[in-house]
């Protein structure tokens, strides 16, 4: 910080500088600060897409889930893929299978 403790005579005058010197190293501070909020920026656009393309990879299952499974059958069945004519939601397809897989790998599930 540059030292103006004794630059001028008058108060006022050092006062002013003074405040000017803090502004100026406020300036540099602040730069970073911008550079870490941008940083956070992109870091959670990462995440909003990372969080769209899992609820996209999930909404089959989920579909299936609100249409296709009786009140009846509890968390512990095994679920057999009904056939499509009698299946009111969307037919589970390999593909399904795989974007599921590819979007949790992505978010760095390796299961």
């Amino acid at each position: 910080m540059v030292d103006v403790d004794d630059m001028w005579d008058d108060e006022e005058d050092n006062r002013l500088i003074k405040q000017a010197a803090k502004i100026w190293d406020m300036r540099e501070e602040n730069g970073n600060l911008q550079a870490k909020c941008e940083t956070i920026y992109d870091e959670l656009l990462e995440a909003r897409r990372q969080i769209e393309k899992l609820r996209a990879a999930l909404q089959p299952f989920a579909d299936v889930a609100d249409n296709d499974i009786c009140d009846s059958l509890t968390d512990d069945d095994i679920f057999r893929p009904i056939t499509p004519e009698y299946s009111r939601a969307a037919v589970l397809c390999v593909g399904d299978l795989r974007a599921a897989a590819a979007a949790l790998k992505e978010a760095g599930d390796d299961t």
